[in-house]
């Protein structure tokens, strides 16, 4: 295997070697459109030591939108023919990359066959290549089984750096990296580069052309040929975006595509008169085969009934249609949105509001939620009787939500205040959950607040929506009814206990059986009042008798006991007097 690679850079090395041939060579030479990196003066020909295979490219510049025709390449050796060593070589184009071949375009084999003597050997491509860039790296391969001479190289004192030679095209050398001032005498054919012409056929017609490809500047001849009934549209014939005038154009720099339309007879569109919405087309005519668009525009709170949008019995997707052979008529119907139809039936699905209790919440709820979230617009769809019902059950609701009944407590927006609908009234009497400490601490403030007064209930009185206490926006009336325990005092008030056992007497009235204050904040709320003493009975005084007994003497002095019988009485008939005002007060 290494013997092997010594014989190939052997041979590469040997390809640089140069061999006197005649100053002159017979036969045809390069035209002038030729792209060369040569000065045209043969001094000496490449020469194949060995066997293997090498590639010899010449980097050829300036064939940007240039269509390469032929490759030409110079010949030779000393004995003035081909030696029949070189068995096969092949014509080779690569795009560019770097400073090396980057991508194999084109390859063509050369017939060695052909080769006698030595000169000029024009090698026509079977398909020419249209180049987009620049630079091209152009040139051949040969296989060889030992010594032979091929391409000859010139006398450029500059060159040796556009031409290549290698084992492969990927990994070459320059002639001037080797120290050879010369270029390969390998050059490039050009002729104007050649664009492709694309026709135009439709059902209502065809363009033909008198070629598929020419060069910029020849002139393409075209022929317009319409279908039956069909006509060609007035300024539609062009050549990318380009109007074509006459029947023929002149060939641009670039690939085109004919285009034109062709038109039938225009039909009549009509659309009929419908309630709730209306349906436009963009156009009133149109021929077989045009697109007519169709605009549907349902009044507020409708919707266009699903299949209903048709024309002559075709239904119509997507707002468009083809327009066929004939006149046509559209028409749609229309209905309420699904959120109205939704509103009513849960309206009036609501119990009657005599027969409404508080199982009823999310019912209403769900019913004044699809009410509420509806477009002014969209309720004024609903009948003034379904609104009704929903206005009285909300009331009535709200009413049942806003009384307590294990307490009797209700509550009120007054002064304009208004309650949410969904706001229910939580009240728990918490007198038997308070501790001794706290039961000291109230009965001081009490006391301070309202001396002689006792606490005779204590209600944690709490608003909720959804579950979460929440505070009124304004003043509300609380009414509380009076309980038995209530009526054994009198005097009483409301009053509001601060966790620091603070006492506020709150403004209150009492009506009958209820007691009613109005507040804008809701916490822990108390009835205090005064106890009502029971009449006194007046004692008959019986003699003592002092019994007799072991027990132990008594101490303490005999002769106050009379005074102290005496004051005792007179604080028995004052208590029994005031305990009567008292009385005559409640």
């Amino acid at each position: 295997m290494k013997k092997r690679w010594i014989y190939q850079i052997i041979a590469i090395l040997c390809l640089l070697a140069v061999f006197p041939l005649r100053a002159d060579a017979a036969g045809t030479t390069p035209p002038e459109n030729c792209v060369s990196v040569d000065n045209g003066t043969n001094d000496g020909a490449i020469g194949f030591t060995g066997t293997g295979y090498a590639v010899y490219l010449n980097r050829l510049s300036g064939l940007a939108d240039k269509t390469v025709t032929n490759v030409w390449i110079f010949y030779g050796n000393e004995a003035d023919n081909i030696d029949p060593g070189i068995t096969a070589a092949n014509v080779l184009i690569y795009s560019q990359g770097g400073s090396q071949p980057a991508t194999l375009l084109y390859t063509q084999p050369i017939d060695v066959s052909e080769f006698s003597g030595y000169g000029w050997k024009c090698i026509e491509l079977t398909t020419p290549l249209t180049s987009s860039e620049d630079t091209l790296f152009i040139g051949l391969d040969a296989y060889f089984s030992n010594h032979g001479i091929f391409t000859g190289r010139d006398t450029a004192t500059d060159g040796g750096a556009d031409s290549f030679a290698g084992l492969d095209a990927f990994s070459m050398g320059s002639l001037a990296g080797y120290g050879f001032p010369n270029n390969y005498m390998i050059r490039a054919e050009y002729g104007a580069a050649t664009h492709n012409i694309a026709g135009y056929t439709s059902a209502g017609g065809t363009v033909t052309v008198d070629k598929t490809t020419a060069a910029a500047g020849d002139t393409v001849n075209i022929t317009v040929t319409p279908a039956d009934g069909y006509r060609l549209v007035a300024g539609s014939l062009k050549y990318n975006d380009t109007a074509i005038l006459g029947t023929s154009f002149i060939m641009p720099e670039a690939d085109v595509t004919i285009t034109a339309e062709f038109e039938l007879i225009p039909r009549s569109i009509s659309v009929e008169s419908m309630q709730n919405g209306t349906v436009t087309a963009d156009k009133i005519t149109a021929a077989a085969g045009d697109t007519v668009n169709i605009t549907v525009t349902p009044e507020e709170g409708y919707r266009l009934v699903a299949g209903s949008l048709k024309y002559n019995d075709t239904t119509v997707t997507e707002n468009t249609f083809i327009m066929p052979g004939s006149d046509v008529t559209i028409y749609a119907s229309f209905e309420l949105v699904p959120e109205i139809v939704n509103a009513k039936d849960l309206i009036t699905g609501l119990p009657d509001v005599a027969n409404l209790t508080e199982t009823d919440f999310t019912a209403v709820v769900n019913a004044k939620n699809a009410y509420d979230s509806l477009p002014d617009a969209q309720k004024n769809l609903i009948d003034a009787g379904v609104k009704t019902k929903l206005a009285d059950a909300v009331k009535a609701l709200s009413i049942l939500l806003l009384q307590d009944e294990a307490t009797g407590t209700k509550v009120e927006g007054i002064d304009g205040t208004v309650l949410d609908f969904r706001t229910t009234l939580s009240v728990t009497p918490i007198m038997g959950t308070l501790t001794e400490q706290t039961k000291a601490l109230y009965a001081a403030g009490i006391e301070k607040a309202a001396k002689g007064q006792q606490l005779i209930q204590l209600f944690d009185i709490k608003l909720l929506v959804n579950g979460q206490p929440v505070q009124p926006a304004g003043n509300v009336r609380v009414t509380l009814k009076m309980t038995e325990e209530m009526k054994k005092y009198t005097n009483l008030q409301i009053i509001y206990l601060a966790e620091d056992g603070s006492a506020t007497i709150i403004p209150h009235t009492v009506s009958g059986d209820e007691i009613m204050f109005v507040t804008d904040h809701f916490s822990n709320y108390g009835v205090i009042g005064t106890p009502v003493k029971e009449a006194a009975i007046i004692p008959t005084i019986i003699p003592t008798i002092i019994p007799t007994t072991t027990q132990a003497v008594q101490t303490g002095d005999t002769a106050m006991t009379g005074l102290y019988i005496i004051l005792a009485v007179i604080s028995l008939a004052t208590a029994i007097c005031f305990g009567r005002k008292k009385a005559s007060i409640h």
